[in-house]
């Protein structure tokens, strides 16, 4: 009876562990092409879902094994370097001003690198990783259909920008997905049989590529080049090596198109694809913007490519501040602002201009410099040993291809992984969603390759004594999970409601916006600063100034260096009455962004009421150095002067004041008062009779 019992769990551990590998699948669809109007952000539901999916299936590989009654995984390095990277993220928690934020980062690389342990342990054969690398490629394919559908404008898809985003939401982003799905769709391409299924992951192979071109991140092309430099080395070689006749069928394939080429070029390019364009005339126009684009990022000539160049120098200082230990996991984004240098500022408010609001830097975009800035050199060099354990293996499982002796999908393998790392130079390929879950599932079938062929033993961790345990294992697991589905469905609601508020606010329905924030700070938003700013805003525009106080402060004890929540904080302070505890805010303000003329005229407005006229005139002269026409600022500056006795610089800036201002009877008052207190009556009594 034992035995039979046995068997019935061993048949059941087993159908749960194929139940996990078709769950890798859904991932892979699910990730990319999950995304709702409904949140502010594309990020936030897809990492949530992610976070969620990997959960459940690593308790149900759990249950799996207590139905087999043993707790067993296969011993290699590869764990310990994931327990380092977790270990440096908390240990650097330590320096963090928002520490909620950094253990969210702790658990979200614990479901990365518990996704690539299962994958190694349950994808082992050839087939199973075909049918992922399968999935990938198809979905791939819908994607970038989505894609060339908003960028030709037949239909938005809800996109909040006119950008070919897809349903990824950033063109950045999109081509960091495109590194890893890319390559493997190519060698998908020439492994898959029937002719219907080769058409079909043809067809996914060149809307991605048409997709890689229009989104236009040098980055994603930078990413897809050395993609194909990395997958056709590693094709030639084993051409060579073991003289195969599918890649000399490719070779000479490669010779005819090309000596063809002109013939084939005429007469493609005539093909109509609107009544006035033809197929060659939009194909001339995209290689022009493609070159045009990467010429100006070498020159470093354009916004977009001196903004990372600065970042990196901004991200520099912050490293040589706290070298060791980082100044906490998650925490860049709110460190970033105290190291940013002019060059960043202006740059920053080039962009806010053609934005219409403000704007912030949420990351380093290079994944390396800011793993460094978070977690010190402890940090760095967890990763980097990681990198060297997965160079290394990918580097074993390529030569044992080479020598004739592997599976074909390790090219793709290894090209996603080389265009994820070169990408990461310019972007944080590593931190979103849709390109990380894809990422670290080819490590998962990197490592796979690697153990199979050296054949490693499982290690006994645990070993299940009956079916109760087991049942009270899975119950545990089951409580576990239902914890995780409860915190994302928080965070989900809170980003829910955080969305409403702005849609409220941009309304101008204040109390609405006010309520639908409140509501958003009691879940789990994924930035709490930002929502009790927004909150702070809606009760400054309501002259609720005690409670706009209580919210920035809030939203300071996260983001201690946001500019405009210094700012603001200010005003408020200042509009209750108390303006020598507004000063500092505004002091703070000017200091984090100096090149922004509001905080210089809020201080210099705040100094002026406080009765220090000298320091309000220097704040005020900085804030007209900026806008020199603003009649407000000139006004000001002549009543500090009057206050100081300088009647002559007094008079001055107040008739500079009227000039720019005519019909403001305040300000004929304020020079008709200096007339007559310089003791120019005649002047004085012109104006008051006027």
């Amino acid at each position: 009876m034992n035995k039979q019992s046995l068997s019935v769990n061993q048949i059941t551990g087993e159908t749960l562990r194929r139940a996990i590998v078709i769950g890798f699948q859904a991932m892979i669809v699910v990730i990319p092409l999950f995304y709702s109007p409904m949140f502010m952000e594309y990020g936030a539901p897809k990492l949530v879902v992610f976070q969620v999916m990997a959960f459940a299936l690593g308790m149900i590989w759990l249950a799996s094994m207590a139905l087999d009654r043993e707790i067993a995984v296969v011993d290699t390095h590869l764990y310990y370097v994931f327990l380092a990277i977790l270990a440096a993220n908390f240990i650097s928690l330590f320096q963090a001003y928002n520490v909620i934020q950094g253990l969210d980062q702790v658990f979200r690389l614990t479901c990365f690198f518990g996704l690539a342990v299962m994958v190694f342990h349950l994808v082992k054969t050839p087939g199973q990783m075909r049918r992922l690398s399968g999935a990938m490629a198809v979905t791939g394919g819908i994607v970038a259909i989505i894609g060339l559908l908003q960028h030709n404008g037949i239909y938005a898809f809800h996109a909040p920008w006119s950008l070919p985003v897809s349903t990824i939401g950033n063109v950045n982003f999109a081509a960091q997905y495109y590194n890893v799905v890319f390559p493997i769709a190519l060698v998908m391409f020439f492994l898959v049989r029937g002719i219907w299924k080769r058409l079909g992951v043809g067809a996914a192979c060149f809307f991605m590529a048409c997709h890689i071109i229009v989104l236009g991140s040098r980055g994603g092309w930078m990413g897809t080049a050395a993609a194909l430099a990395i997958a056709g080395s590693i094709a030639l070689i084993r051409h060579f090596h073991v003289g195969r006749r599918l890649f000399t069928g490719l070779a000479v394939g490669a010779v005819v198109a090309m000596l063809l080429w002109p013939l084939i070029s005429g007469m493609v390019s005539q093909i109509p694809v609107s009544a006035d364009r033809n197929l060659g005339g939009v194909a001339e126009d995209y290689w022009t913007r493609v070159t045009g684009r990467m010429s100006i990022g070498l020159r470093l000539a354009d916004d977009s490519t001196q903004q990372r160049v600065s970042l990196w120098e901004d991200t520099l200082r912050m490293i040589f501040d706290r070298p060791l230990m980082g100044v906490g996991g998650g925490n860049f984004e709110l460190n970033g602002p105290k190291y940013a240098s002019r060059e960043s500022l202006e740059i920053k408010r080039r962009f806010e201009q053609g934005a219409g609001q403000d704007l912030m830097a949420f990351s380093a975009h290079n994944e390396y410099l800011e793993i460094w800035a978070e977690t010190g050199l402890i940090g760095l060099a967890a990763f980097g040993a990681f990198l060297y354990l997965l160079l290394r293996a990918l580097a074993g499982v390529v030569l044992r291809y080479i020598r004739g002796d592997g599976n074909a999908l390790i090219i793709g393998f290894a090209a996603a992984v080389g265009a994820t790392l070169v990408h990461s130079v310019f972007d944080s390929n590593l931190q979103q969603p849709a390109s990380a879950v894809h990422f670290w599932i080819v490590v998962g079938m990197v490592w796979s390759l690697k153990l199979n062929a050296e054949g490693r033993v499982p290690l006994e961790l645990l070993f299940v004594e009956g079916r109760k345990a087991a049942v009270a294992m899975m119950a545990i697991c089951g409580i576990a999970l239902m914890a995780t589905t409860a915190m994302g469905a928080r965070t989900l609601m809170g980003e829910y409601y955080y969305l409403k508020g702005r849609w409220a606010f941009h309304n101008q329905n204040h109390k609405e916006a006010e309520d639908l924030w409140r509501r958003a700070s009691g879940y789990g938003p994924t930035k709490h600063f930002r929502t009790y700013q927004s909150l702070g805003t809606a009760l400054y525009n309501q002259e609720k100034w005690g409670e706009a106080v209580d919210a920035y402060r809030q939203s300071l004890a996260q983001f201690p260096h946001n500019a405009r929540v210094h700012y603001m904080l200010g005003r408020s302070l200042a509009s209750m009455g108390t303006v020598q505890a507004a000063i500092p805010h505004y002091q703070a303000a000017v200091s984090l962004n100096p090149l922004r003329v509001e905080f210089h005229l809020g201080l210099g407005e705040a100094l002026s009421n406080a009765g220090d006229a000298k320091a309000a005139i220097a704040a005020l002269e900085k804030a007209h150095s900026m806008t020199p026409d603003d009649p407000e600022v000139h006004h000001l500056i002549g009543a500090n002067h009057k206050r100081l006795g300088n009647m002559e610089a007094a008079l001055a800036s107040y008739q500079q004041a009227i000039a720019l201002a005519p019909d403001r009877p305040e300000f004929l008052n304020s020079l008709a008062v200096a007339y007559s207190e310089s003791e120019q009556f005649e002047q004085a009594r012109d104006i008051f009779n006027a």
